[in-house]
């Protein structure tokens, strides 16, 4: 499943930017929007990957809104990044906090959705006192 289209990118980015940061053969066409797409959602997938197994399936209306969003945004910002605009990139705070959301997710602080579970838990380190070891021996 896609996490945004081309629609969704356009809703962010005024149509004659958006024309010019896909454009890559100046022939006035948006034909670099599919590499942009992969880049934006292999970037929130290697996030979220480390916790859940990814890509997501359509059909969980809240992750469905919250994948769109934050795909959307990471492309958005890698068009004013293609165009050598980032500086001026309107939604940086928008993008700032859905990325540090992403990661609050991805370290296990904040659900993803209450219906899906973490395909990888977190780390857990399980110890006891070494049965071999004495400090009466002069270790």
């Amino acid at each position: 499943m896609a996490y945004f289209t081309q629609d969704n990118l356009a809703a962010l980015i005024p149509e004659g930017w958006l024309t010019e940061g896909l454009d890559d053969d100046s022939d006035g066409t948006q034909d670099a929007f599919a590499k942009v797409q992969t880049l934006a959602e292999a970037r929130v997938n290697g996030v979220l990957g480390q916790r859940y197994p990814v890509p997501f399936a359509a059909g969980n209306a809240g992750l469905d809104a919250f994948l769109l969003d934050v795909s959307a945004h990471v492309a958005a910002r890698l068009v004013y990044q293609r165009r050598g605009m980032l500086a001026q990139f309107p939604f940086a705070d928008d993008y700032s906090e859905l990325w540090k959301r992403l990661g609050r997710i991805a370290e296990g602080l904040d659900p993803l959705s209450p219906v899906i579970e973490p395909a990888n838990d977190a780390v857990a380190i399980i110890g006891e006192p070494s049965r071999v070891y004495s400090e009466s021996a002069g270790h």
